[in-house]
């Protein structure tokens, strides 16, 4: 799998039962400049016990609904993820570009399945 955007690739390699445990290692990150792989490098090696996966993104919700702190996770930032998926599925199928974020005419507007 590999994420490219503007400052920062991601890619991690992996072909056996592992593969569906993203939030593991190994995960390679080409950076466009030292302060950003610095962040990065300090994120990574921050503390990451707890559960993993779905049981992990729940846990995360809990505490911050019992701390008051904001939620990991916003509802903008739902919807620009399930609006890539569905761009990412148009682009695949039609072979067009799909400009970000997607119109309220767009056929993928409300998601990638077809109802």
């Amino acid at each position: 799998m590999r994420l490219c955007f503007e400052n920062v690739m991601f890619e991690r390699q992996c072909y056996d039962g592992g593969s569906s445990l993203l939030a593991r290692e190994p995960w390679t990150f080409a950076c466009k400049d030292a302060a950003l792989a610095a962040e990065i490098e300090r994120i990574m090696r921050g503390d990451r016990s707890g559960p993993d996966g779905f049981a992990g993104q729940f846990a995360t919700f809990h505490d911050a609904i019992g701390s008051g702190d904001p939620m990991p996770v916003s509802l903008d930032d739902a919807r620009r993820s399930i609006e890539l998926a569905s761009a990412l599925y148009h682009a695949a199928e039609t072979g067009q570009r799909v400009p970000l974020p997607l119109a309220a005419s767009h056929p993928r507007y409300r998601g990638w399945l077809r109802l």
